[in-house]
């Protein structure tokens, strides 16, 4: 059984696991998520025409507060995040954000020739617009500036 290449102890149990090479426990510490099918169609490099990429999931790094120290949180970078209201009996204010708790997660390609990097976001079209989620469309279609 082949085991977790962060903890060395654990043996990997479902196919996520395989793929990520780490088990349940480690994968949600650093924030690993089995990669997702790419983003970026098969085209060349538009800086210098190179044909070879490397793909990452960026990840935000952030702290929380357990207990008497600070414990590191890791998550995939999101495009935008959605914000939750805590609704009391007394006070109610935005909570603070859940960073996994996010639409449209984001995917980078770096030139191996250049290293000219492109984002890309997975789910574009299932991301809520909102101002809380400062986001907006700009539509430069038949109708907009550039006819």
């Amino acid at each position: 059984m082949t085991k977790c290449t962060i903890c060395e102890n654990k043996g990997l149990h479902s196919p996520a696991e395989e793929q990520m090479q780490a088990c349940s426990a480690c994968a949600a510490k650093i924030g690993l998520i089995p990669m997702p099918e790419p983003t970026r169609p098969p085209l060349p490099c538009m800086r210098c025409k190179g044909l070879k990429f490397l793909r990452a999931i960026p990840r935000e790094h952030s702290s929380t507060r357990h207990g008497e120290i600070n414990a590191q949180i890791s998550v995939p970078m999101m495009l935008t995040h959605a914000p939750e209201a805590h609704k009391g009996w007394v006070l109610q204010y935005a909570k603070e954000l859940e960073i996994e708790k996010g639409y449209g997660q984001l995917e980078v390609y770096t030139c191996f020739g250049c290293g000219f990097v492109e984002w890309y976001c997975h789910g574009v079209s299932q991301i809520p617009v909102h101002p809380h989620l400062m986001t907006d469309v700009v539509d430069y279609g038949p109708d907009g500036p550039y006819r």
